[in-house]
Order: C-alpha cells, then sequence, then structure tokens
C-alpha cells in the first residue's frame, strides 16, 4: 500500500471514531479584522495591498477598519518575536473581532513567500492558512477560500469541534529505516484533519499554553474533552508497509 493509502484509512478510521455526530451551523456575522505581521515576517506593501484588497471584496464578511486596525496595532507596540498565537491574545482584548487574518512574509524565502492565516481571537487557534506558493495573491480565489474554511469551522459549535496535536510519527521497526516515510505521514495525516470543519489542529507549543497560560484557561477546559494528542508509529508486515495511529489521552 502506499503513501496515499495509508494517509487516506488513517484519516478516515480516525474521523469515524471520533466524530460521532453531525456539525451544526451557529448563525449569526462573523467580524474580522486584517493585520499585517511587523518586524523581519512584514509582508511587503504592494502584496499587502493586493492581498487586503481581494479579502475586503469577499461579499457577506465583514471587516473592520483598517484605521481602527493600525490605532490598535500602535497602541500595543507588539514586538516583532510574538508568533501569531501571542499577537491574537494580546489584540483580542483592544479589537472587537472574531476572527483575524494575519498576513506575513516568510523569513529568507526566495523568491518571496506569503502566508496567510485565519486565527480565531477566542481561542488563538489557527483555523486556516495559505501559503502562496505561486505568487497568485492578486488573484482572490485561493485568499477568499481561505476565509470561507475558517467561517465554517469558527461556526461550529465548541461541543461539536475535535482538536488534535501530533506528538510524533515514527518508524517501529529497531533499524528506523521509515522514519522519513513516517514524518511525510504524519504531515499529511494533520493536514487532512485540518480539512474537515469539526477539526482544528494544535501544535505542540499552542498545546504547552493551553497548560500554562491562564488567559487559555477557558480555552483549556472548553478542549479537554474533545482534545486528541496522537502518536503514530509505521511498520514493515510481511507484504506492504502497514501504519497505526493511536490515539492518547491529553
Amino acid at each position: 500500500m502506499r503513501a496515499g493509502g495509508f494517509r487516506l484509512l488513517l484519516s478516515l478510521s480516525l474521523l469515524l471514531c471520533l466524530r460521532g455526530v453531525l456539525v451544526a451551523d451557529v448563525a449569526g456575522p462573523l467580524r474580522f479584522a486584517i493585520i499585517a505581521v511587523e518586524g523581519e515576517r512584514a509582508p511587503g506593501a504592494a502584496a499587502f495591498g493586493a492581498i487586503e484588497k481581494n479579502l475586503l471584496d469577499m461579499p457577506g464578511v465583514v471587516w473592520m477598519e483598517r484605521e481602527r486596525v493600525a490605532a490598535a496595532l500602535k497602541e500595543l507596540a507588539l514586538a516583532a518575536t510574538l508568533d501569531i498565537s501571542q499577537r491574537t491574545l494580546k489584540l483580542g482584548h483592544v479589537l472587537p473581532a472574531d476572527l483575524f487574518v494575519f498576513v506575513e512574509g516568510v523569513s529568507d524565502a526566495q523568491p518571496h513567500l506569503y502566508r496567510v492565516s485565519v486565527v480565531e481571537t477566542r481561542t488563538a487557534i489557527i483555523l486556516s492558512s495559505w501559503l502562496d506558493e505561486q505568487h497568485d495573491f492578486e488573484q482572490p480565489t485561493a485568499l477568499q477560500a481561505v476565509v470561507s474554511q475558517a467561517i465554517a469551522k469558527a461556526r461550529v459549535p465548541p461541543d461539536q469541534r475535535r482538536a488534535f496535536s501530533l506528538l510524533g510519527c515514527h518508524s517501529d521497526d529497531p533499524s528506523r529505516t521509515l522514519d522519513p516515510l513516517a514524518q511525510t505521514l504524519g504531515q499529511l495525516l494533520m493536514h487532512d484533519l485540518g480539512e474537515q470543519n469539526d477539526c482544528v489542529v494544535l501544535d505542540r507549543e499552542h498545546c504547552r499554553r493551553l497548560r500554562e497560560e491562564e488567559a487559555l484557561a477557558s480555552v483549556r477546559l472548553e478542549l479537554a474533552p474533545s482534545l486528541y494528542l496522537l502518536e503514530c508509529g509505521i511498520r514493515q508486515g510481511d507484504g506492504p508497509e502497514q501504519i497505526a495511529a493511536t490515539p492518547r489521552p491529553p
């Protein structure tokens, strides 16, 4: 069985085991704010302008005024070293938006790449993201798809949301010869889970903050019943490789 087959079977198995109920839609308009990351990851003015224009032209979405966002950024003077989750927690106190759309340049990438991340302000969880590998940020389709996916995820009631974090994906063979394949499969698995509207993917750093930061105490309690820490092992079977993933309690 090839890697694509592993990925599909593993994703389907987890979702069938853990989903349980259909997702309901939570009504009501969602408010967005577009934010250019500052410092070394700041996007170029032309790129940010094109991204901003295409997003603002998106129908059915409520955007906060650019002047209000700029005033909040000036007031807080956020350190350039803060990551997106940290920025969200601080900006969420002064900007009454449901979701932040962060636009940033990818450091040291040649040619220049840009990343758009849509973050839920209440939880500081990245709901969707897009990496501009083709330099097509002037085309609205991909950008608006990222926002649409985030809207779908944000509308999932908290008690129907599933959160996943990958502890590791490795070869169970003592020779460790399957480690590269295991790491690839782990990334593909998390990507597939992240594509589901009722699933969110947390990296290790966000899981650490959930445990330690008081500002996320309510989010920690909310996610606790539906947070799955995944550890994947891949092993050589009698025929093709066999892969197993085991959900572990948080």
